[in-house]
């Protein structure tokens, strides 16, 4: 799943929303960036991306923000 410049992604309790949609597996990874209340617009040539594999996860909710230009695949939408 992935969050492209300009969608808003929502940090509510223990799970994550992209746009007001509900990501399934997705918990809250407690840093500074990614609180439990906040909100986040993506920012231009950004992206915001979660791994298929919430128990050993590598994605956005630890790294943050991906660049653009660092994305060698193409991102799909579910």
């Amino acid at each position: 799943m992935a969050a492209e410049p300009g969608d808003i992604i929502s940090f509510l309790m223990n799970e994550i929303l992209i746009n007001g949609e509900r990501v399934d597996n997705a918990s809250v990874y407690n840093t500074l960036a990614w609180k439990t209340g906040s909100e986040v617009v993506v920012p231009n040539d950004m992206y915001f991306v979660l791994g298929d594999n919430p128990a050993g996860w590598e994605d956005s909710r630890k790294w943050g923000f991906v660049p653009k230009k660092a994305i060698i695949g193409k991102v799909i939408k579910k």
